[in-house]
């Protein structure tokens, strides 16, 4: 979705460095700066927000005040487009954000079903499974399927499971956790577990083969399956076949087969 920092700096700039001198009109700098900092009423803020001539920065203000007056609800939002279809954008922008506040107050449905009132309800689905994946990673894989399962018939999501577990695998290597195969083994629905195992292998061989082909393809006794000497999962059945599956579609070898072969 969007990222406010950069227009709220460029403004802020433009406040802090002056406007043309001898406007009667405030700037829009001025005007979103009055809004942000100065008034303490909601209404006062909006205001000002709605004097601002920049479409975009007048969006970004409304959101702004939303947040900063604790005032973002579903009516708020889809209201901004109502008056002025050109705020479009900003109204989606206000549904996603309340829908990661409402994610972070565990009301999964109701963040599923606000955003599917936005043109990025994709998006703005996966990114409550990220925050749930993200937020498992020291939960055990049993408690980490519960917070999966909220997300079962998600609309815009179908592939809920498989992104959770890949997530989960990802934010677990980047501490230095190694995605195990094992962990599928925990849950009582394993197939979207394995076959993101599988693909975070797949990705991570692929990466590899674009900086350093001959270790990628290297025969086992030379380079061992779990890319010594910096290991990107642990060893398995599962592992084994999926790498060995791997290479013989892009290192011109025989597949090994056997356990949990691709």
């Amino acid at each position: 979705m969007l990222s406010r920092r950069p227009l709220r700096a460029l403004v802020l700039g433009l406040a802090l460095g002056g406007g043309p001198g001898g406007c009667r009109r405030p700037s829009d700098a001025t005007l979103y700066v009055a809004a942000l900092s100065e008034d303490d009423r909601y209404e006062r803020a909006r205001a000002h927000c709605a004097r601002i001539i920049d479409v975009d920065a007048r969006g970004d203000c409304l959101v702004a005040i939303m947040e900063r007056f604790d005032r973002l609800d579903a009516g708020e939002c889809l209201a901004l487009a109502e008056a002025e279809p050109e705020l479009a954008l900003w109204r989606d922008e206000c549904v996603f954000q309340l829908a990661e506040r409402l994610r972070a107050r565990q009301r999964i449905e109701d963040a599923l079903r606000l955003c599917l009132e936005t043109r990025f309800s994709r998006e703005c689905s996966w990114h409550l499974v990220r925050d749930e994946a993200e937020a498992s990673i020291d939960e055990a894989p049993a408690i980490a399927e519960l917070r999966l399962a909220r997300f079962t018939g998600a609309r815009r999501l179908p592939d809920a499971g498989l992104q959770f577990w890949m997530i989960r695998f990802r934010a677990q290597a980047a501490r230095g956790v190694l995605p195990d195969e094992r962990v599928c083994g925990q849950i009582v629905e394993p197939e979207a577990c394995i076959e993101a195992f599988r693909r975070h292998i797949r990705q991570s061989l692929a990466t590899l083969q674009r900086v350093h082909e001959d270790r990628a393809c290297a025969d086992d006794a030379d380079v061992p399956d779990t890319l010594s000497p910096e290991p990107g999962w642990a060893d398995g059945p599962i592992a084994r076949a999926t790498v060995a599956g791997w290479r013989a579609r892009h290192c011109g070898r025989p597949a090994g087969g056997g356990a949990g072969s691709p």
